[in-house]
């Protein structure tokens, strides 16, 4: 089993890159990533895109959930079922109201979460 306990260094390029990545176990139930941005107050605006690639390795059926979190409040949910075995880039565009419900950027993270049903 591959591990990288340094996940920032698998996510951290502006220009993307797959030849680095996080992972869900191969039967994950309820896997969890959360990400935070750092210093997310600089430069922000409209329109706030939240992009990011996926993909599944192997026969399985799996389904993965984003969720766009401020503190404990979820602002926006973003699911993918059954997702493919090649990369998918989803760019999630807020709208103008659920930017402007956003109180804290400093304190927003995107949460991964992986089902094998």
């Amino acid at each position: 089993s591959e591990s990288n306990v340094n996940l920032f260094s698998s996510v951290d390029e502006f220009a993307v890159s797959d030849s680095d990545f996080i992972k869900s176990s191969i039967s994950p139930s309820n896997d969890v990533c959360e990400i935070g941005f750092s210093d997310a107050t600089s430069a922000l605006a409209e329109p706030f895109v939240v992009s990011y690639r996926y993909k599944k390795s192997g026969s399985g059926t799996i389904n993965l959930v984003v969720d766009l979190v401020e503190g404990t409040t979820i602002r926006k949910t973003w699911t993918h079922n059954d997702i493919s075995t090649s990369f998918v880039t989803a760019d999630q565009t807020l709208s103008s109201g659920e930017f402007s419900s956003i109180g804290n950027f400093n304190n927003l993270r995107i949460r991964f979460t992986a089902n094998s049903p």
